[in-house]
């Protein structure tokens, strides 16, 4: 039972087209018509001190991501600074390697020819 009226409803719901109100809409809570006004202050003092509270935090919000973005920035840069010097590391790695294999190729080609000079010098002699 409870069934066919939710789908009556929301049948109906479907039917129905909802269009915006184009002129503005106020509620009038200041207890103008007497017997304990009280508290329609009450309501309308914490309606405002909850619309000053959140006018903070969305001023809050765009600082902070002011600060983000900018935070952002450098990071990027500094991202781009280590990539940089990153890749400055990798090339004198790798021609730390190239020194390296150059030097032991020279220490034994001069050890060939110190060799040949010996060799050759030796059987000159005799």
């Amino acid at each position: 039972m409870q069934s066919a009226s939710r789908q009556a409803r929301n049948a109906l719901l479907l039917q129905r087209t909802f269009e915006p109100i184009e002129r503005d809409c106020y509620v009038d809570v200041g207890g103008g018509g007497g017997g304990g006004g009280g508290s329609g202050g009450r309501v309308v003092a914490n309606m405002e001190d909850m619309l000053g509270l959140a006018a903070v935090s969305l001023g809050e919000l765009r600082r902070q991501g002011e600060t983000m973005r900018r935070s952002r920035h450098r990071l990027y840069n500094i991202a781009a600074t280590l990539g940089l010097s990153k890749t400055l590391v990798r090339m004198v790695t790798r021609r730390s390697a190239q020194d390296k294999l150059f030097v032991v190729v020279g220490m034994v080609a001069t050890l060939v020819i110190m060799c040949l000079v010996y060799y050759f010098a030796a059987f000159r002699t005799q």
